[in-house]
């Protein structure tokens, strides 16, 4: 049957990623089922950060919505979720400059 492949998953893999290169060290920890270990890292985010950066995004897509379904309360209410969510990221992004700044002293 043409066009029909005789190799396996890992043989084609093989063939993509050359053994000594560092594509296949930098994808072998995934291949052989281990996720890569997480970097540590000193910086704590602040949860006003991530929080807000969540109602960001929800309210993008509720503004979206609202304005492809004609809904004018959800878009009203997407823009005021979206804006809600920017000011809560700056105010996020102001206490980790503070505790950083607090650090270096």
């Amino acid at each position: 049957m043409p066009g029909k492949l005789s190799a396996s998953p890992s043989e084609l893999c093989g063939l993509l990623f050359d053994k000594d290169s560092r594509e296949e060290d930098q994808f072998a920890p995934i291949r052989n089922g281990r996720a890569p270990a997480a970097k540590a890292s000193n910086r704590t985010m602040d949860k006003n950060r991530t929080e807000g950066t969540k109602h960001e995004v929800k309210g993008a897509i509720k503004e979206v919505v609202g304005k492809v379904t004609g809904n004018k309360a959800k878009e009203a209410s997407g823009n005021i979720e979206k804006n809600a969510g920017k000011v809560q990221n700056a105010v996020g992004k102001a206490a980790d400059r503070a505790r950083d700044e607090a650090k270096k002293h």
